[in-house]
Order: structure tokens, then C-alpha cells, then sequence
């Protein structure tokens, strides 16, 4: 009679809990490997590698892995200090609204807010601005991805007829991407952290 080799006791097996944590990061909140193991990480729930992680994924028999694209062929760039150029744009939303978003290009930090229309072009117009050419996102790449990011994250999940709370439920996803989100670009740190470690002592 064959008898199964498992221990019966396993001082070093990880805790239900944090197992629980790690496949609802990946399945519900729908985390890559590496940005998960880094919130884990920041919320102290864990204290092992990446790779581990991974086998836990593995482990469950349903990991969901994204086909790698192929890097670009251009030179990323980035400004070496928080508020030498930020990037602009306007993202068209539900009920003749506007988002109003800038993004610092050098630590990612995001200021959005929902404006009407006439506002909008009035403050176009009052600020200085490079225009890039149409139809080229790649020059205005950054404020493109963010957008992407916070339709995702917060605008598929809004009741398009509470309009009313729209600008305050905004600012509080800001608070949440500045503060907390953590970033790859920037080693896995939120854009207020990054931004102050950069600023000049």
C-alpha cells in the first residue's frame, strides 16, 4: 500500500491568510507577479521573494500570464527633477464633462480634476503650453497612459448619474495614486515618495 510522502508537520508553510491575500491580489485586483509581491511587501504581509509568489500561483493551477510585448525601439526619457514639465491633456467623459489631467514628467505625480466645458477652454487657454502634433500619443505619452490607468481603475466603476460627486470621488483616487499606487517606473514606489527624493536637499 502506497503511503503519501507529505510531512505531517510543516513549521515553514506560509499562513492561510497570506495565501488567500496573494491569489486575490492576482485574480480579483488583477496584479501582475511583480506588482503584487511589491504591495505585499509595503503592507508587510509578507517577507519572501518574488519567485515564492510565483510557485504560489503556480501553485493553484490558474495563473494568468499576459504575453510580453516587445520593447519599443525608442529611448524612454524623463526629467531629472519633480516640476521641470509636466504633461497635458483633456479625456472627454460622460454628460459634456471633462478630466483635466497633468502628470509631472519626472515623478508621475498626477493632478486631475472634472471640469464643464466653457471652464475647460478658459483654462486651455490661460495656460502656457507646447502643443505636440496631432495624432503622434507617443510625444505625450505619459498623460496617455495615466488616462488609460484611471479609466480602469475609477471611471468604469462610477455611476455616470451621480454627477455631482464625480470631482470629490476624483480627488480622493488622486490622493490614493499619488500616495499609495505603487509605480514599476519609479521602483515600486508612489509618486509623493519618489517626488521628495528627487527634490534638491
Amino acid at each position: 500500500m502506497d503511503r503519501t510522502r507529505r510531512p505531517h508537520r510543516c513549521p515553514k508553510a506560509l499562513a492561510a491568510e497570506v495565501l488567500a491575500a496573494v491569489r486575490r491580489g492576482h485574480y480579483q485586483l488583477g496584479l501582475g507577479i511583480r506588482r503584487l509581491h511589491a504591495h505585499l511587501l509595503q503592507a508587510r504581509l509578507i517577507a519572501f521573494s518574488l519567485s515564492s509568489v510565483y510557485r504560489i500561483l503556480r501553485r493553484c493551477g490558474g495563473l494568468v500570464l499576459r504575453p510580453r510585448k516587445p520593447k519599443p525601439n525608442w529611448i524612454r526619457y524623463a526629467r531629472a527633477l519633480p516640476g521641470e514639465r509636466a504633461q497635458m491633456d483633456l479625456k472627454y467623459l460622460p454628460q459634456r464633462r471633462f478630466q483635466l489631467t497633468l502628470i509631472d514628467d519626472c515623478s508621475r505625480y498626477l493632478g486631475a480634476t472634472v471640469l464643464a466645458t466653457r471652464t475647460t477652454a478658459a483654462v486651455c487657454r490661460a495656460l502656457p503650453r507646447l502643443l505636440v502634433k496631432p495624432r503622434t500619443p507617443r510625444l505625450n505619452g505619459k498623460v496617455e497612459r495615466v488616462q488609460r490607468i484611471v479609466q480602469e481603475e475609477f471611471w468604469d466603476g462610477v455611476d455616470e448619474a451621480a454627477i455631482d460627486h464625480w470631482e470629490r470621488w476624483l480627488v480622493d483616487y488622486v490622493s490614493f495614486y499619488n500616495r499609495r499606487r505603487l509605480h514599476s517606473a519609479l521602483g515600486y514606489r508612489p509618486p509623493l515618495e519618489y517626488a521628495l527624493q528627487r527634490l534638491p536637499r
